[in-house]
């Protein structure tokens, strides 16, 4: 193999030691012009990069080009995809130029690509037509190729001629205003070049083909980025290991925990070293970046260009992380760290600030102190903080992932006892809510480690992931017990803890093991647990952005649940059936009219079940008409419907009835809510507020038979009869 040499692109189609350039069948198709993000940013960063250098003189080398001569010529065995970049390039500096048409000859007649018949014969067209492009104003470059009567639609199914294209495309975007770029090209010290390096031993070439693709194609665009990161590691500050492992000991743990290695090893490699890398840059370096920059590197899960890294490890934390979250992973490699790693490149933002934990980890706890049990308490501590903070933007990420790392180096290496003895206002970010659950519990479990299991196997439910204040409260264990209390006050709390699990699901975490009507309505029974949101109040549901499920219902409403759950206790309910003949009787017996609309949504189910996400207001929240409004979602801007005539509504007997939903704030006839038809018969009957009475469509009180009014939901179904 001969030394290498800088040169330039044009150097090398006029070296005097070969005839021309021949892109050979067994290499693989021209890819910088694909249309994944990935491709995309890495292609527009290197055209980038080459403008830079041509227009401001920088200099920019693109590593090493590998290839073999034969009679003259040069065949690349690596770096086929930079130089059909680079011939790209001066095709089109050169046909913008009427005195270039000699240069693009030689090209056309000394860059060659064997790999496709039909690439070739693009090739030559385009450079022959190429000029009428800059002859007109009205296509871009790309509408230009594929209107022009030389191109053929076959070549649509060429994917190096869709590459050509795509990347024509964006050096005419690029480049179209960088003056002089064919002379800048041409120049003997032209600031964009490449190491070329010619191998005569055949034996060798073989090799290489065998060593660099099992298939005899080029080297992976992964095994190219291990190159070029390994270099640089030689001229850096780490651990001289680093190349080794990664390998090596590193590899081979990414390999096994593939399920399909073989396509999966390189992708999830790299994405995890790219976390790690990313994650650094919270610290306060990605500022020094672009936004849009750092909002790419952030999102992607890995770039195979090691140039798009480089700039980022220049205090050498991103390598310290590297090299210590690996050596972690491969020396406590569990179940847990193993998902970690092959799920790194679908992360969202809370799952990668687990990624920043193992980090802290890794390289604040010394080596020789590593142990499964201080990771799993230090994981277990930060992925209950993580799963209860709101963590869905990159800035909430960087927030999360700087709190981590501003922690005490103490922290990961004894959580239990750090979380202990630290006030929440230490800790940024998270919860506070969150974190002063956090320091109770872990006060509890350095008072006696016997309370580490029971509070495990109460984050276990899948529902209330790791936030079990409630449960706590309940139990009235609201600071660190000792002594003999302690065995007692576990014993309450596993006795909390079982009723627990048989109201919310354990296992999904999706639903309620008891009926859901029947519990909400029980629930009220004790009080209205209702608070208010957005301008409604709510009952609590499942899903949507604002978080009003049941366990916000326990972080707000809990003197509501804790007296039904004291009755709970008290009755000695042992299955989720039993729970829900006790809310079904206490339903049944309920008879407290204090609060009329509180009373009828006991008693009806139909009013709970019409509310989707469980909003209403009262009549003195309803500036307009002073209405109890049920809502059907979470506006007025839907179909609402008006308490007491929906009531009566929902219990009138027969099929053919109607109710006119209102929608809107206007009081009129398209927006009031009341009942329309009974039994085939149009009706129009309204709760009206003022006179506290139902009232027909002229607003006159309804009367019953003994000629008195209306009030209640009762005695207007008790009239309706026979009607």
């Amino acid at each position: 193999m001969s030394i290498g040499k800088k040169m330039t692109f044009w150097e090398l189609i006029n070296s005097s030691n070969i005839e021309s350039i021949e892109i050979p069948q067994i290499q693989r198709d021209y890819v910088q012009g694909r249309h994944t993000p990935q491709v995309k940013y890495a292609r527009e960063r290197l055209l980038a990069e080459i403008k830079d250098a041509l227009e401001n003189g920088n200099s920019l080398d693109l590593n090493f080009v590998y290839g073999k001569e034969v009679n003259k010529v040069f065949v690349p065995i690596d770096g086929q995809q930079r130089l059909t970049t680079l011939l790209t390039l001066h095709i089109y500096a050169f046909a913008k130029e009427e005195d270039k048409k000699q240069e693009l000859k030689v090209l056309k007649h000394k860059f060659t690509y064997l790999t496709r018949l039909s690439t070739q014969r693009f090739l030559e067209e385009l450079v022959d037509n190429i000029a009428a492009f800059f002859e007109q104003k009205e296509n871009d470059l790309e509408s230009f190729i594929k209107d022009a009567a030389w191109y053929s639609s076959e070549w649509d199914k060429d994917p190096s001629v869709g590459s050509f294209i795509v990347v024509l495309n964006d050096i005419d975007k690029q480049f179209k205003t960088l003056n002089n770029l064919s002379d800048k090209l041409m120049d003997s010290n032209c600031t964009v070049s490449f190491m070329a390096l010619t191998i005569t031993d055949v034996g060798l070439i073989n090799d290489l083909y065998i060593k660099m693709n099992s298939r005899g194609k080029a080297l992976t665009e992964f095994e190219t980025f291990k190159s070029e990161f390994f270099d640089y590691l030689d001229s850096a500050s780490i651990k001289p290991d680093f190349k080794e492992k990664s390998d090596n000991a590193w590899l081979s743990m990414i390999w096994n925990l593939c399920k399909a290695p073989e396509k999966e090893c390189d992708a999830i490699y790299m994405s995890f070293l790219h976390r790690i890398i990313m994650n650094r840059l919270t610290t306060g370096d990605y500022k020094t970046i672009a936004p849009e920059n750092w909002e790419n590197l952030n999102d992607n899960n890995g770039f195979y260009n090691f140039a798009d890294y480089k700039p980022f490890l220049f205090d050498g934390k991103a390598l310290n992380d590297v090299y210590y979250t690996f050596e972690l992973c491969q020396q406590l490699i569990s179940e847990e760290l193993g998902n970690k790693i092959y799920e790194s490149g679908k992360l969202n933002y809370a799952n990668q600030v687990q990624i920043v934990a193992l980090t802290k980890y890794a390289v604040d706890v010394p080596k020789d102190q590593w142990s499964v049990e201080s990771w799993k308490a230090w994981n277990r501590v930060i992925t209950n903080l993580i799963n209860n903070t709101e963590i869905d933007k990159s800035e909430r990420f960087s927030g999360a992932a700087n709190s981590i790392y501003s922690m005490d180096k103490s922290a990961p290496a004894d959580a239990y006892t750090y979380f202990a003895a630290i006030s929440e206002s230490k800790i940024d970010f998270f919860s506070k809510t969150q974190v002063k659950e956090e320091i109770l519990k872990c006060n509890l479990i350095n008072s006696d480690s016997s309370w580490l299991p029971i509070l495990k196997n109460a984050e276990v439910n899948a529902y209330f992931n790791g936030e079990i204040q409630f449960a706590l409260t309940l139990s009235n264990i609201n600071n660190a017990v000792s002594g003999l209390n302690s065995k007692k006050e576990q014993l309450t709390f596993q006795e909390t803890w079982k009723i627990i699990n048989m109201i919310f699901d354990s296992t999904t975490g999706t639903k309620l093991c008891v009926d859901d009507s029947l519990f909400r309505r029980a629930l009220l029974t004790y009080g209205d647990y209702s608070i208010w949101a957005s301008s409604t109040h709510t009952l609590f549901f499942e899903g949507g952005k604002g978080y009003f499920n049941w366990r916000r219902m326990l972080r707000e409403s809990l003197p509501v649940f804790s007296k039904l759950f004291d009755d709970l206790k008290a009755h000695g309910v042992n299955t989720s059936g039993e729970i829900e003949d006790f809310l079904q009787d206490s339903i049944n017996k309920f008879n407290d009219r204090t609060d009329e609309l509180i009373y009828y949504m006991v008693k009806t189910p139909a009013l709970l079940n019409y509310m989707r996400e469980k909003r209403f207001r009262r009549s003195a929240e309803d500036a307009v008409n002073g209405r109890n409004i049920l809502y059907s979602g979470a506006r007025l801007s839907t179909d609402y419907a008006e308490a007491y005539s929906f009531c009566a509504y929902c219990k009138l007997p027969g099929d053919d009835n109607a109710y006119h939903y209102g929608r809107g704030y206007l009081d009129s006839a398209t927006t009031s809510a009341y009942i329309e038809r009974i039994n085939g018969n149009n009706v129009h009957i309204a709760y009206d507020y003022s006179k506290k009475c139902f009232c027909g469509e002229n607003r006159n009180p309804m009367l019953d038979d003994n000629g008195d009014v209306i009030t209640t939901v009762e005695d207007l179904l008790a009239s309706l009869k026979g009607h």
